[in-house]
């Protein structure tokens, strides 16, 4: 696995946000789950709501460790202000983090959080660093995922109530999913299919079989080097981040997942963020040289000098 060392010593002003309101949007769900497939991906899909409340909610993922990307899209997620969102799988505890606000295809105003996870251990709380709270600081590898028994995982996953957003929001929105265990079973199942169907498109008989490889690193490791969020480097917050992206047959990274990080969570928003954007490889190549679908790992570390 490659490392990028993103190192900036810079001091920018924290942020300041506004209370939300203390009324919460209730949404309840006016469809069934819907799997989708892709090349790169899986995603889950529900909706909640009505009218100008209706929010469409995406859980995705590529492979079956225990993060997954989240998108909420929908009028109520409009407008966000200040650095963080807070996110509570309810019962559970909230975590305050950063997020990505962009707007949908259609212009539906969205947030983005790249390495959630659904449960957490107390054993991965870890005291915060120089400057961080402890809402922001966690300690969490993939191998933790495995120590955990797959029917304790199953019975934490299936308590979930609702989901939670509030912290960046205008209004705290509360979407009542129900249990979510059958959602990450089928998630993790289409996951887990995935390498099989590229090796599928990747048959061939020839010698020409690669892996993606990545094309002018310096260029764009520079490039996200320049993207060192500003809150966190305001609170002097560091880490590392393992990535994976899948590359497409034109050498863009066309999708991003958290494998392991250490330290503010915001950070895994910035890595993914910025491979997407300025990531590009030579694609994979099957046995008969084909360009096809491959993946690849690095780090990312943020350190402040």
């Amino acid at each position: 696995m490659r490392q990028l060392l993103v190192s900036l010593c810079v001091s920018i002003s924290a942020m300041l946000a506004a209370p939300a309101s203390a009324a919460t949007l209730d949404l309840a769900p006016n469809a069934d789950w819907e799997l989708r497939v892709f090349e790169d991906k899986c995603r889950m899909i529900r909706t909640f709501g009505e009218g100008e409340d209706a929010v469409t909610l995406w859980i995705e993922k590529a492979g079956t460790g225990r993060f997954f990307n989240l998108t909420v899209i929908g009028h109520p997620f409009r407008n966000p202000y200040g650095a963080r969102v807070s996110i509570g799988f309810l019962p559970g505890e909230t975590i305050s983090r950063g997020y990505v606000s962009v707007l949908s295809s259609t212009g539906r105003p969205a947030l983005s959080l790249f390495g959630v996870s659904a449960i957490s251990f107390e054993k991965e709380r870890e005291t915060a660093a120089i400057g961080q709270s402890s809402a922001e600081s966690v300690d969490l590898t993939a191998s933790d995922h495995a120590m955990a028994a797959p029917e304790v995982i199953r019975q934490r996953h299936d308590a979930i109530e609702a989901i939670e957003f509030s912290g960046a929001l205008v209004q705290k929105v509360s979407l009542a999913t129900g249990g979510m265990a059958a959602v990450f079973a089928r998630l993790d199942d289409c996951s887990e299919a995935l390498p099989w169907r590229r090796a599928n498109i990747a048959s061939g008989t020839g010698d020409e079989a690669r892996a993606a490889a990545t094309n002018g690193e310096r260029e764009w490791a520079r490039q996200i080097q320049m993207n060192y969020p500003a809150y966190l480097l305001s609170e002097r917050a560091q880490g590392t981040v393992g990535v994976q992206v899948q590359v497409n047959p034109q050498g863009r990274a066309s999708f991003c997942e958290i494998l392991e990080f250490t330290g503010a969570p915001g950070l895994n928003d910035a890595a993914c963020l910025a491979m997407l954007r300025h990531a590009r490889f030579h694609p994979a190549l099957d046995r008969d040289g084909n360009t096809v679908w491959g993946s690849y790992r690095t780090r990312v570390t943020y350190r402040i000098n």
